[in-house]
């Protein structure tokens, strides 16, 4: 048998072939490790930003909030509003926040709210602030005032501060453009719409078997406009409910002494999609032994809605309140929001009042700085180049912010952008 061994060009050229298999696959299997550990990174400076962004967008989304609950007695609560929540009231300033903008995206943002405790009522009012110290992004927390059994998350004395994230790059807040400019704001009231938008009118709807009158003063409207001497479904002789059903109907309407029919006297509006609308509106009693706190709801009825000027209903649902049952209710503003499905003109607002119970006929509400509105809110322009623009008294129409974190774990960058709305901002 013939053996024959390799030669040295053999053996070179086997050497050399397997080298560069050794290299490429070396090579690639080098690249593949880069490639993962870049992914890797970039997930967890992702995930670590969107964990921040979370934090960030439950805690701004607070920004502003100042009623609560209060145990007044044992038949009423009521509405407790801290003023100490603005900024500078004295100066035209009655937003809840202030941002300091930096040009390396460095921003900073403090704002101030309430505090509830577990049964929502006042607790305390907090100042927070949000800002980066070299590369770490922190959080701030002081209490500014508080009820004195209250507990003490933050301190009083000195700021709590908490780091939130490391390896921070940058942290921008912008906040959007308020759709509704204070120089321009009785553009957006549909009522009254007159030139001095505190004045209003309600005029009666009767036909004698349904719709009755209500004595209403004065009768030419103002800033005020009380309704007493209501009908009444009481059966007074047999304590009993009666089957016919009486309503005592009033009319929104223009400031004046002109004499017609309440479809001929009301201000007709015009509701579009996509839009959301309030109604706003004082409501007090006269005295303390006002019959209309004898109201008893699931019974006796109040609401607000729209009709057109014969009278019908319109796709708008009535929306039902109570009356005041203490001094400090008589004080809260009802604000209403409300939208359509589809468009909705030539409607009036009406209030109307049936009275079941013995008493509610004879009691008096006190009907005052009566409005509709058209509000900002749904819609969001964001311009960093316009946020120097927006002044003082503009800042409590700013009802939404853009939060932007960017950080990197390993070099690798994680950038996260949230809107947040703030409706309770600004709001009173």
């Amino acid at each position: 048998m013939n053996k024959r061994g390799m030669t040295l060009m053999e053996l070179i050229v086997y050497m050399a072939i397997v080298g560069i298999v050794v290299v490429i696959a070396g090579t690639a299997f080098t690249s593949s490790t880069k490639m993962r550990i870049r992914t890797e990174s970039k997930l967890t400076a992702l995930a670590a930003a969107e964990e921040v962004a979370a934090i960030l967008k439950e805690d701004v989304a607070q920004m502003g909030a100042k009623s609560s609950m209060e145990s007044r007695t044992i038949t009423s609560d009521s509405f407790y509003v801290s003023e100490d929540v603005f900024i500078d009231p004295s100066n035209s300033d009655r937003s809840s926040y202030v941002l300091k903008k930096s040009s390396d995206g460095k921003d900073s943002l403090y704002f101030r709210k309430i505090r509830f405790d577990d049964n929502g009522s006042y607790a305390a009012v907090e100042e927070i602030s949000w800002y980066i110290d070299g590369d770490e992004l922190v959080r701030s927390c002081q209490t500014r005032n508080k009820k004195t059994a209250a507990d003490e998350m933050c301190p009083e004395n000195s700021a709590l501060e908490m780091v939130m994230a490391q390896g921070v790059d940058s942290f921008k807040v912008v906040p959007a453009i308020p759709s509704v400019l204070e120089a321009n704001s009785s553009a957006g009231v549909l009522f009254p719409s007159g030139s001095d938008q505190s004045l209003f009118r309600l005029v009666p709807r009767y036909d004698g078997s349904t719709y009755f009158r209500t004595t209403i003063d004065p009768e030419s409207g103002g800033s005020s406009v009380m309704l007493s001497g209501f009908v009444s479904n009481y059966d007074y002789e047999n304590e009993t409910v009666e089957s016919t059903k009486k309503v005592n109907e009033v009319y929104a309407a223009e400031v004046g002494g002109t004499d017609g029919s309440f479809g001929e006297l009301c201000t007709q509006m015009t509701f579009d999609v996509g839009m959301t609308y309030q109604i706003i509106f004082g409501i007090s009693k006269t005295s303390i032994y006002d019959k209309s706190q004898m109201f008893i709801p699931g019974r006796d009825h109040l609401a607000v809605g729209f009709r057109t000027t014969a009278g019908a209903k319109t796709v708008i649902k009535d929306m039902m309140f109570y009356p005041p049952m203490s001094s400090e209710m008589d004080l809260v503003k009802r604000k209403i929001n409300f939208n359509v499905s589809q468009k909705v003109e030539k409607v009036c607002l009406v209030f109307d009042v049936a009275a079941y119970s013995p008493a509610l006929s004879s009691g008096t509400f006190n009907i005052s700085g009566l409005q509709v509105v058209k509000i900002p809110e749904g819609f969001y322009t964001f311009d960093e180049s316009q946020v120097n623009s927006i002044t003082a008294a503009d800042k409590k129409n700013v009802k939404a912010f853009r939060l932007v974190v960017s950080l990197r774990k390993n070099d690798e960058e994680g950038r996260v952008s949230v809107d947040v709305a703030v409706p309770s901002n600004g709001a009173e």
